[in-house]
Parts: C-alpha cells; sequence; structure tokens
C-alpha cells in the first residue's frame, strides 16, 4: 500500500518512487515517461493550433489535472494503489484531450486511432491499450463512466493485477472537472479584448476562478471564485446547453453562466464520487465567492456555501430542506443579491 500521509505528492513521483523497487513498476514508469515526452513534442502543442482560442489543453493544463488527481488519490484508503493503477490514471491524464489534434466534438474518439499507432511505444499489454482508451473516451461522454468495467484482471511481466477501470476513469474525469481556473487563459489576450464572443465566456469563466483543491480531510472540493463588477453582469451569447437558463434562450450573463459551471462541477461530484468512492470521498464542493471593483473587495459580496447531494446549503445553514441536484435556481433564491439586476444597482451607485 502506498502511504501518501504528510505532505501530498504527485501521483508522477509515486509511480517513479515504486520503480526503484519493482521491475513492472520501472517498465511502467520508462514506458509512461517516453509517451508523455513524445506527446509532449507531437501533438500536445498542436492542439491549440486546431482550437485556436480554447482554453489551455496542452501540459500546462495537463499538469494541473495531475495535480488535481495526486490530491483526490492523497487520503489513506484500505485500498491498495497499484503501480498499474497509476499509470493507466496518467495515461489517461496525457491522452485525454490529444484528440483535439483532429476535432473539438467528439474528441475522445480519435484517441485510439493515434494509440495503434504508437503504442509499442508505450503500452505493455493490447489490454492495456483498451483500458486507456476507455478511461479517456470516459471523461467527455455525458453518461461516459458506464464505458469501463467495474472490475478487470490484466496481467503484465507474468504478474496478475486487479485493477477497477471504472473508478480510476471517474478519478481522472473529475480531476479534469475540478482543473479549469485562470491558468487556461491568457491575461494579455485578455485585456486586450482579442478574443472572439463564441470563446469569450468561457475564457472569463476561467478567469474568475482564482483555486480549486481537493481538501481530503474534509471530503470536499474548495472552489475560490472572484468576479470583477463589469465582468458579472456582462452579456453573452448562450451555450446551447445553458439555454434552460436563459431568459431569452439567446444569452446569460457570466455571474449566471459561473453558476451553471458550479452546478455541472456538483453533477459531476455525485457521478464521479459515488464510482471513485473505494478511493477518495467527496461529499461537498465548498464555493468562497467574492465581488471586486479593482483591487477592492465589495463587502456585501462575500459568500460561502456547500453543494452537496441536497443542491446547495449555505454552511452552517439548514441541512433539512428538499434534496435536489438542481443549484442555478436554488442559488438566486438564497443569494438574492447576486442576481445580475442586484449587481447592476452596486455598479450604478
Amino acid at each position: 500500500m502506498i502511504n501518501m500521509e504528510g505532505s501530498i505528492k504527485s501521483i508522477e513521483k509515486l509511480l517513479e518512487e515504486l520503480a526503484g523497487n519493482d521491475e513492472t513498476a520501472n517498465n511502467l514508469w520508462h514506458q509512461y515517461s517516453a509517451m508523455k515526452n513524445y506527446l509532449h513534442k507531437e501533438y500536445h502543442p498542436w492542439v491549440q493550433a486546431n482550437c485556436p482560442y480554447f482554453t489551455d489543453h496542452g501540459q500546462p493544463h495537463i499538469d494541473c489535472v495531475i495535480q488535481s488527481a495526486s490530491q483526490l488519490l492523497s487520503k489513506p484508503s484500505q485500498i491498495t494503489i497499484t503501480s498499474l493503477d497509476l499509470y493507466l490514471v496518467l495515461c489517461a491524464i496525457i491522452w485525454h484531450d490529444v484528440g483535439m489534434v483532429f476535432k473539438r466534438s467528439g474528441h475522445s474518439s480519435e484517441v485510439k486511432v493515434i494509440i495503434d499507432k504508437i503504442k509499442e511505444l508505450g503500452f505493455p499489454d493490447i489490454s492495456v491499450n483498451r483500458l486507456v482508451v476507455e478511461l479517456v473516451k470516459a471523461h467527455e461522454q455525458a453518461d461516459g463512466l458506464k464505458i469501463p468495467e467495474r472490475e478487470q484482471d490484466c496481467t503484465i511481466d507474468a504478474k496478475t493485477f486487479t485493477v477497477s477501470p471504472r473508478a480510476l476513469a471517474a478519478i481522472v474525469r473529475f480531476s479534469d472537472e475540478i482543473s479549469e481556473n485562470r491558468s487556461r487563459v491568457s491575461h494579455g489576450l485578455l485585456q486586450d479584448g482579442r478574443i472572439p464572443k463564441e470563446n469569450l465566456i468561457y475564457w472569463e469563466y476561467a478567469n474568475c476562478v482564482t483555486a480549486a483543491r481537493v481538501d481530503p480531510s474534509r471530503e470536499r472540493v474548495i472552489v475560490s471564485i472572484e468576479i470583477e463588477v463589469d465582468k458579472a453582469i456582462s452579456t453573452h451569447s448562450c451555450p446551447e446547453k445553458c439555454r434552460p437558463y436563459s431568459k431569452d434562450g439567446k444569452s446569460l450573463t457570466l455571474i449566471e453562466y459561473l453558476v451553471t459551471r458550479l452546478q455541472k462541477m456538483n453533477n459531476e461530484r455525485a457521478y464521479c464520487g459515488r464510482e471513485f468512492e473505494k478511493y477518495a470521498s467527496i461529499r461537498e464542493i465548498e464555493v468562497r465567492l467574492r465581488l471586486v471593483e479593482g483591487e477592492q473587495r465589495l463587502e456585501r459580496y462575500n459568500d460561502t456555501f456547500v453543494l452537496d447531494d441536497s443542491g446547495i446549503e449555505p454552511v452552517g445553514g439548514d441541512t433539512t430542506r428538499r434534496p435536489q441536484i438542481e443549484v442555478f435556481t436554488d442559488f438566486f433564491s438564497q443569494y438574492p443579491h447576486w442576481a445580475p439586476d442586484k449587481i447592476k444597482e452596486v455598479k450604478c451607485t
């Protein structure tokens, strides 16, 4: 069993440490390292070239997802985390957006094509090849976690491992979900007004998230958000998935879009959490939401609340409300001062 007490180690570092004591782990570590270097040189830089003005999907984002996965797997449990588990999670992370080199929509389906071309570089077994493909596919589709099996045996170097592909896929999927923050955008381009209007809402959202981290001891993710007054009430073209929350079916303010994204994150927590519970327990998302004007934080707009299986609950508040996953309507009901019209009043004073 890997002892992860103390400071949180990167799962890359953990696999490297296992490699020093075990031949199979050593082979997996070198195969992963070679594969990562290859992708970093030949594919990752070109994802952005094919999807200009998307938030970052290159090496910095991959490093952030690895960090999130490391945090999720940092709490000691009774489950042994093997070198193959670490290898599968790491491979899925470095591959999960590579398909965007070819197309944005359904990009995870392209990964098998690429893997088939270079599988001799990194995959020790055809079954491992398939497992990585399944973990990658699981991160994109709405019901993607049904793709991997819950349990599977896999033999490498005459050693048989029992893996939990669905749980590992859930780790990758949720790590990707919570790795959205301002490091994924260019602040210079944003300030210069160079971002196309169809991409701007995604950039502005990422720019609001100052940090997102896993707190395993409290079984929650903590998301810190700062949003400028002007930005909060800015209006953008409504993404298709958010149209039910648009008053005119066409537009959405940034604060409204931000709440839809928190709702999505909570749904991903509920969806993935029940699958990766053998490795980690994430019961809540704590949101620290602040409204700022320049260098000044606005005192009234300083709220902390949690999202859980019941929807939204003020910290220390009533926990007996009717369970619901819907967050959008509930948020503006409990925090009416965050409604766009109320924020406009602040701007006018």
